[in-house]
């Protein structure tokens, strides 16, 4: 009897043959239900502080998501005074 178990990352997976077979899909289950310690203390605190994610993205628009004025990227590179070859000079 040949078994083959999806490991879960891309192509590869594990094959094996009679009762090996049994113990790798246990060993395949017992992986998925796997949860770390950081993991459960991220979903803990996600659940007591529900706000947080909510957060993240508001700091994620302020940094990342706006629109740059083009014109004044370029005023900017040209007003700038090019930096010393060596810093402490």
């Amino acid at each position: 009897m040949k078994c083959s178990v999806w490991l879960g990352q891309g192509p590869r997976e594990a094959v094996a043959t009679g009762p090996q077979c049994n113990r790798l899909k246990e060993k395949m289950m017992k992986m998925k239900n796997y949860v770390s310690e950081f993991e459960a203390f991220l979903e803990g605190y996600k659940e007591t502080h529900p706000n947080v994610e909510e957060d993240q993205r508001r700091g994620w628009k302020i940094w990342w998501d706006h629109r740059l004025d083009l014109d004044a990227v370029d005023r900017q590179k040209k007003d700038s005074v090019p930096p010393n070859p060596y810093y402490y000079s």
